[in-house]
């Protein structure tokens, strides 16, 4: 694997198979900055990644999260391993990454597909995974209730119902469908970085349609986790510990065209002090997009009309995080990322040469994220397939 990393750090290849920069991509048209590159502190994966053409693409062989949760996932009904696993991913499974501890971090399953409720980290310095939290013993699962008898949340289908709080080095997670009923979790819980303990903290308000389609991200300017329901947009205090429902989508003017169970992405942008949720159509045939202005409180959807190519964000269950360094967001549904440009306010397609062809059917949610320090896209698609990095503009980023 080395050997590999060294000749695309070197070369530059765009794919798994060390295809060179120069066949289709698309360059910079200025020099880019790769400064970074020769500072301490980075390994190789990460100079590969840094190292990368704009708008390219490639992949770590070996790094599939199959095998790894086989071998460290939780044994059920007696089976010798845990060969459900995979539903970490599959069943609406979605992902946070820790930029302090350089790691995208997987937990999932629920309701009739997995129990088990063990934290995966993969690491972007060595290129693997690691077990984080081992999963709560088969003797201590108990089915059907928000937590398991040793106090740790229940495993579920996680949908976009995460956000690292990156100034308070945890991960916040709430909603989703519980193993072993399906009926949908409202407690929040944070889990500590440093200690890998869950804490149970107050419950999402209550929800008569379930919360499973939210579309999640943090605002550290005002310590505040903003999430999109069907129901409406709700916030969440972290330091107060409260929730708040800021704004109700079962009247008008958001109802009924915004009312939708798509599945969805939250991303704010802090910069611009906007709240992006996005992914599907609405009942009229529209892009399922809300922006809403953090600063004003107010509705802002229609200064981003869904100008250009939008083919693969209309798609429930998108990929979608803000890229900081292009100030764009940049959403991933299979083959070539959809990237709206905030300046311009319209859509257009990246490249597609050596991305996965399609996403697991549930949706993809936060297992697409921007790598800020890197400045490249990682995505955890199908379990048995290897780790994907998208790189849409070249050089370095913006600190470690």
């Amino acid at each position: 694997m080395r050997a590999w990393l060294l000749f695309c750090f070197l070369t530059g290849c765009a794919s798994r198979g060390g295809e060179p920069a120069d066949a289709g991509q698309k360059t910079d048209p200025a020099p880019v900055d790769l400064t970074c590159l020769a500072g301490a502190g980075l390994s190789s994966v990460e100079q590969m990644l840094i190292g990368l053409p704009a708008d390219s693409w490639t992949s770590l062989p070996g790094s599939a999260l199959d095998p790894w949760c086989r071998a460290h996932g939780l044994p059920e009904n007696g089976e010798p391993t845990a060969w459900r696993c995979g539903n970490v991913i599959l069943a609406w499974g979605g992902g946070a990454f820790d930029p302090a501890r350089r790691q995208m971090l997987l937990t999932g399953g629920g309701h009739s597909d997995y129990a088990g409720n063990e934290v995966y980290g993969f690491d972007l310095a060595s290129g693997a995974w690691k077990l984080l939290r081992a999963p709560t013993p088969a003797a201590q699962i108990t089915p059907s209730q928000d937590a398991y008898a040793d106090g740790a949340p229940v495993s579920r289908h996680t949908y976009d119902g995460f956000a690292y709080l990156a100034d308070r080095g945890a991960l916040l997670m709430f909603g989703g469908s519980r193993f072993q009923d399906g009926n949908s979790t409202p407690v929040t819980w944070l889990l500590d970085s440093a200690s890998l303990t869950w804490t149970r903290k107050s419950s999402f308000p209550p929800s008569g349609a379930g919360i499973y389609f939210m579309g999640t991200d943090y605002d550290a300017a005002s310590g505040t986790v903003y999430s999109r329901t069907q129901d409406g947009i709700f916030a969440y205090d972290v330091a107060g510990d409260a929730w708040r429902r800021v704004a109700d989508f079962g009247y008008p003017p958001f109802y009924p065209d915004l009312a939708t169970s798509n599945s969805r992405r939250g991303v704010v942008v802090p910069s611009r002090r906007l709240f992006f949720a996005l992914g599907g159509k609405t009942p009229s045939g529209k892009l399922d997009l809300v922006a809403w202005d953090l600063a004003s409180n107010v509705d802002a959807s229609a200064a981003w009309p869904a100008d250009g190519d939008i083919g693969g964000v209309s798609q429930s269950g998108t990929g979608a995080d803000h890229d900081a360094a292009a100030d764009a967001i940049v959403t991933w549904s299979g083959g070539a990322p959809d990237i709206l440009d905030l300046t311009t306010r319209r859509w257009h397609r990246g490249s597609a040469v050596g991305a996965p062809a399609k996403p697991v059917d549930n949706g993809t949610f936060g297992r697409w994220r921007y790598v800020s320090y890197l400045n490249v896209f990682i995505l955890v698609n199908e379990p048995t397939q290897d780790v994907y990095f998208y790189k849409h503009t070249g050089g370095c980023g913006k600190g470690k």
